[in-house]
């Protein structure tokens, strides 16, 4: 179906609004799934921490760094995308 198949009525950005329900659905799950999994590592490495793994704790220091830079883009990617589609954005 192209963008031009409804030219009027509440069908004509149909498309475009269920492309991009789909693209941000698709976005969410895995920001999710990312920042459970940053959450398990940091409770990993508290664990660690008390323990006394300190080489353990080093790793997982590491890999919390990279979890958290992604998570980052991420989010700054998504902000990104939804002020170039003019969407509008509540600020906290």
């Amino acid at each position: 179906m192209s963008d031009d198949f409804f030219t009027v009525g509440p069908f004509k950005d149909a498309e475009k609004r269920v492309s991009n329900f789909s693209k941000y659905l698709y976005f969410n799950v895995y920001y999710n799934r990312t920042l459970v999994k940053l959450l398990e590592l940091e409770e990993e490495r508290g664990l660690a921490i008390v323990i006394d793994d300190h080489q353990r704790a080093e790793e997982l220091k590491h890999t919390i760094v990279t979890y958290e830079a992604m998570m980052h883009i991420a989010g700054n990617l998504a902000l990104s995308s939804s002020v170039d589609s003019d969407e509008q954005i509540i600020y906290d």
